[in-house]
């Protein structure tokens, strides 16, 4: 443990066991299971590996099964938002809409053009605005300023995918995303971390003019938009993998909104139909399994 206790969250002490339970059970379940990828499991996440294992049983018994739910409480092994390369948002996303189809979203979705990048991240936000992975009270946009201040800090330009994400959820949303730093303040810095990450690693990488990081976790994982476009591609690096390289994990910001989304959602659903939560007078939460 000693040697990564320099990877975890610089965020204060827990004060209860019950902030240690769901602290735990985030970073588990809401993000090394359905979200890491492991180079043994093909550049998969458990979850995804469990979920093709179950398609291809199908397939060759020619019957069709319900979809399995993720399991709360499994130890994760090396997990992310991203399966293979170049094509792990496509796979991933016509895996999960083939199977069960768990986040509505416009038809004109996958029709090039039709759909503006800030209409697709506001039907990602309607969408994750269940009740359980978001409620409409907890959505917090930064104001004006605060986007200013997120665009300063790196020198990249700010999409005009990302700037609307900013606005309408950059403070927060709920359960989604959380454990991550995705969000206003955290995000603030995130060039330089990622940069000093890859210098720490010896990676020959380095960033281009237009490479804009905005998600980090635990500091051993960011993700970064490529180009100058109103909706530019996402790149991922992951300690370790590829080489310590970054690569090309989804064909815009907002298919990698979408996946992310549509992996969470049904993690929470599960989560609020298994664990009963119990608050006492202090303030003290309870869980009940």
């Amino acid at each position: 443990m000693d040697a990564d206790q320099d990877r975890v969250d610089p965020r204060p002490r827990l004060a209860t066991r019950a902030e240690a339970n769901l602290a735990l059970f985030e970073h588990i379940d809401g993000f090394c299971n359905p979200r890491r990828i492991h180079k043994r499991l093909g550049y998969l996440s458990p979850i995804e590996l469990e979920e093709k294992h179950y398609a291809d049983q199908a397939m060759a018994e020619r019957v069709n099964l319900k979809r399995r739910q993720p399991t709360l409480g499994r130890i994760g092994i090396h997990v992310s938002s991203r399966s293979q390369t170049e094509r792990g948002c496509e796979m991933s996303w016509k895996r999960h809409q083939d199977e069960s189809p768990a986040m509505p979203l416009p038809t004109a979705w996958n029709e090039p053009g039709l759909l503006p990048p800030e209409q697709r991240v506001r039907a990602v936000v309607d969408a994750i605005t269940d009740g359980t992975t978001a409620r409409l009270d907890q959505l917090h946009g930064l104001p004006a300023e605060a986007v200013l201040a997120v665009e300063r800090d790196q020198q990249a330009p700010l999409a005009d995918a990302y700037r609307e994400f900013l606005s309408l959820i950059g403070g927060g949303a709920g359960r989604f995303m959380q454990g991550t730093d995705v969000y206003h303040p955290r995000i603030l810095g995130l060039g330089t971390a990622a940069r000093e990450l890859l210098e720490e690693n010896e990676s020959p990488f380095h960033f281009e003019v237009t490479d804009r990081v905005f998600s980090m976790h635990q500091g051993y994982q960011f993700d970064f938009m490529r180009g100058s476009g109103p909706d530019p591609e996402v790149w991922s690096y992951s300690e370790g993998e590829h080489a310590d390289t970054p690569v090309r994990s989804c064909a815009s910001f907002t298919d990698w909104l979408r996946v992310t989304a549509e992996r969470e959602m049904p993690v929470w659903k599960h989560h609020a139909e298994t664990v009963r939560e119990e608050t006492a007078a202090d303030g003290g939460i309870t869980w009940h399994w």
